[in-house]
């Protein structure tokens, strides 16, 4: 998990735009899953919690 709190807050930086916010947000969980696949840590059990630390973090970036 150490590797998704560090990684999410970048991607999100990185795409971060006006508009579009579900195409960001499938790009950013997309590329998460990319990185827990080569660390052999993916589960596709773990969607749903990557997608609401997604949604957590482009939250408080926005404030």
């Amino acid at each position: 998990m150490d590797i998704l709190t560090g990684i999410i807050p970048t991607l999100v930086k990185m795409i971060e735009h006006p508009g579009n916010g579900e195409i960001k947000k499938e790009i950013v969980m997309n590329a998460t899953k990319e990185v827990l696949k080569v660390n052999n840590l993916y589960n596709p059990l773990l969607d749903a919690a990557i997608s609401a630390m997604i949604d957590g973090i482009a939250g408080l970036l926005k404030n």
